[in-house]
């Protein structure tokens, strides 16, 4: 009887998991998350949420004129991008990626000017430092963090740090181009632009 339990327990649990990935693959992370739980649904459904958001704000033409709907749907998104990170981050808190995603949130908060994401984004950006010492994505997440505060010569050396990490690393040297023309410095953002087009020429 134990056995015939555990082995209807057991095919249970693994139909459960297949149809999930299933739903998964559909594109449809919160209906995974339905049936069992993981790290990678759940940053599945942070990056959902993100997406939500941009969703939302897109379609503000005005800011100021947002309606009480809008603006309490645009803070539930961030509020599910954010709980659906740290969810990952509660499965999984070995997986850079998870603590990237996290970073990725406060990131696009801070781009917002909403006060301490940028804090939080440095926080969890280093914590996926310490799992991925290597990755250039994260020093070009750095650089964006610091042009968001002003400091363009530390956010050069960081995307510098990540083409010398990864030297085809085209959407460092296209991010590069763009601080470069905020700047008027345009011969320098050719000039970047160029490097991309050599390294990376199949790049549309």
């Amino acid at each position: 009887v134990v056995l015939l339990i555990s082995s209807i327990a057991g095919g249970y649990f693994v139909w459960e998991r297949v149809v999930a990935t299933h739903i998964f693959q559909r594109g449809d992370p919160v209906g995974a998350l339905r049936l069992a739980q993981t790290d990678v649904y759940w940053r599945a459904a942070s990056e959902l949420s993100l997406a939500r958001v941009s969703e939302l704000v897109a379609g503000v033409t005005n800011a100021e004129n947002m309606t009480e709907a809008e603006r309490l749907a645009v803070q539930a998104a961030i509020s599910d991008a954010v709980v659906s990170a740290r969810e990952a981050i509660d499965w999984n808190n070995k997986s850079f990626q998870n603590w990237f995603a996290l970073g990725r949130v406060y990131e696009i908060l801070a781009s917002g000017g909403i006060e301490g994401a940028v804090e939080n984004s440095l926080s969890a950006y280093s914590e996926a430092e310490i799992r991925s010492p290597i990755n250039p994505a994260i020093y070009l997440a750095r650089a964006r963090l610091s042009a968001l505060g002003n400091d363009l010569e530390a956010a050069r050396g960081y995307i510098r740090r990540s083409i010398e990490m990864k030297n085809n690393y085209s959407e460092a040297y296209f991010t590069l181009a763009q601080l470069e023309v905020a700047t008027n410095n345009l011969p320098a953002a050719i000039s970047s632009v160029e490097a991309a087009t050599l390294v990376d020429p199949i790049n549309p």
